[in-house]
């Protein structure tokens, strides 16, 4: 058994990693985005209206306001807000107009993935981040509940895939040390294609309440501060729902998971429901909206940024790599350079060095990965879930 990641480790995460933290898969945030079309397009008409009018229009906002923008054909919000500027309704209004025609687009292009679906529609960026944050940000209570099993809870007739805290097998390799400093001695780059932030606030949440390592080392330095600024290092491919600023909050902690979307929200004319808005919803729809640090990638080939050379060089200089709950879609591989050439290149990253996860067995999947991805290099795959491909099949402890 070897100690913490002395090799330099890069691990890959997918959805099917974070949906046994109780998030969606890239099908089921397309479908609770257009189940929740019409809450999601309330709570955005609410947070570009504090942007652009602000907050004393509000006041002004009813059940009427938010029906008629939704359903009219044209929308004119200048007879609401008589009291903002011509242009600025105007300009308002046009937006709406368009942004709420993203439902529709959503449902009839029917994408593998969100992500696929806004590079293609630029013209939906704004409402297509928010309701992305607005789902995701909703998850994160349920999530903390996952992170706080003992154990694993197996799928069932009403829970169809299952789930673990996997994350606790990472945070006991990161942390196998025989001094507190050495946990800054790890190499290793997690490579994250989910917008949330549940291994950031589990591996925080751990860290900072273990005596061990909550200290500082001999030159005055906090280890835990040093290991998240310095030593871990999380690349979201697309973004994330919290920017770093807020991660990076004393506040986070308990930020996290504390914001809960109502599935109404409420418009009627009284003190007390306008005063909801004000106490309850203003915080949520700032958060969702505000903080969303979610990336839209212009379609095609042309658009690799610079930012993509980063993916290669990890893929290159890795020693062991693990693929966990990705689905190895041909934009996502392209992204990051995740492809046979650029693996077989990798003179650090020896036979049965590479561990992937291909859960229920897709053939589809172990083609890919034979022909598209490891080429000569001899890899070892798990036909089971994350959590229990670590338990069963293979573990961090293998790098």
């Amino acid at each position: 058994m070897t100690s913490i990641f002395k090799n330099r480790t890069l691990i890959i995460i997918g959805a099917g990693a974070s949906k046994e933290i109780c998030y969606p898969t890239g099908e089921e945030l397309i479908a609770q985005i257009i189940s929740n079309k019409m809450e999601i397009f309330k709570s955005y008409i609410i947070f570009r209206t504090m942007q652009e009018l602000g907050e004393d229009a509000l006041k002004q906002l009813n059940n009427n306001i938010i029906i008629n923008s939704h359903n009219d054909k044209d929308i004119n919000l200048h007879q609401y807000f008589p009291t903002s500027s011509y242009a600025q309704t105007k300009n308002l209004s046009l937006e709406f107009q368009m942004q709420k025609q993203f439902f529709a687009r959503l449902q009839e292009f029917n994408p593998v993935s969100i992500d696929r679906f806004l590079s293609m529609h630029q013209e939906f960026e704004k409402i297509g981040k928010f309701a992305i944050s607005y789902i995701i940000l909703g998850r994160e209570h349920a999530s903390k509940d996952a992170m706080s099993l003992i154990g694993y809870k197996k799928k069932n007739q009403t829970d169809k895939y299952a789930c673990g805290n996997w994350y606790k097998f990472l945070l006991d390799r990161i942390t196998n040390c025989k001094e507190p400093e050495e946990i800054n001695d790890n190499q290793i780059d997690i490579v994250n294609f989910n917008y949330d932030v549940s291994l950031e606030y589990f591996l925080r949440l751990t860290l900072y309440n273990n005596s061990f390592f909550n200290k500082k080392d001999k030159s005055g330095i906090n280890i835990i501060d040093k290991f998240f600024s310095h030593t871990l290092r999380v690349h979201h491919v697309y973004g994330k729902v919290r920017d770093d600023n807020s991660i990076t909050n004393n506040n986070f902690l308990n930020d996290y998971g504390s914001i809960f979307v109502r599935e109404q929200i409420s418009f009627e004319n009284s003190t007390y429901n306008q005063k909801k808005i004000f106490n309850e919803q203003k915080k949520i729809i700032e958060q969702i909206g505000i903080n969303s640090k979610i990336k839209v990638v212009l379609h095609g080939k042309a658009n690799k940024s610079v930012s993509d050379k980063k993916y290669q060089t990890l893929i290159k200089n890795c020693e062991s790599l693990y693929i966990l709950g990705y689905g190895f879609l041909d934009e996502n591989n392209d992204k990051i350079s995740l492809i046979k050439k650029i693996v077989n290149k990798s003179s650090n990253l020896k036979n049965n060095k590479i561990f992937i996860t291909n859960y229920g067995g897709s053939q589809i999947i172990d083609r890919k990965i034979l022909h598209d991805i490891c080429g000569n290099k001899k890899y070892i795959v798990s036909n089971r879930g994350t959590y229990e491909a670590l338990c069963y099949d293979f573990s961090f402890y293998e790098s």
